[in-house]
């Protein structure tokens, strides 16, 4: 079994965080995508995106540099609720308020955790009328300068 490496146990840690605190609860996904069923909505998907290190790398003395990794939260309801926008804006505020409660996430090498904002929420016809709304996120960690996977 291979190690988790410290960008998995950050999206890991999001998703512990999510599936306890929103309307979706139960269905909190980490890089699910297509193979997503509707009878799972309303669902969070958490996907990761880019890391970026930050400033100049550090010499191989340091043994370490500060990186950005981007983790996208789509949320997704659909018109079994009333308001699918409104329930969509709901879990987006409660995403907001999970995140937010530690900048660190409880994870010693994450210095903190920023919102990024919103896309502009997209409607979809699958017979039914689905609200995606993506948000971002940047979390501000510590890796090693060798070792990226080193937890």
């Amino acid at each position: 079994m291979l190690a988790e490496t410290r960008q998995e146990k950050i999206i890991s840690t999001v998703s512990d965080i999510l599936k306890g605190s929103t309307y979706a609860s139960g269905n909190v996904f980490i890089n699910k995508g297509d193979s997503l069923e509707l009878s799972s909505l309303p669902a969070i998907l958490i996907e990761q995106g880019p890391i970026t290190p930050l400033g100049d790398l550090p010499t191989i003395n340091i043994g370490f540099y500060d990186a950005d990794i981007d983790v996208d939260i789509i949320i997704l309801a659909d018109t079994e609720f009333d308001e699918p926008l409104t329930m969509a804006n709901n879990i987006h505020a409660q995403v907001h308020k999970a995140l937010l409660v530690d900048h660190t996430l409880g994870l010693s090498f994450v210095a903190s955790i920023y919102p990024d904002g919103a896309a502009a929420p997209s409607v979809e016809q699958a017979g039914r009328t689905i609200v995606q709304l993506t948000t971002r996120w940047f979390i501000r960690f510590r890796q090693e300068y060798t070792d990226i996977g080193l937890i």
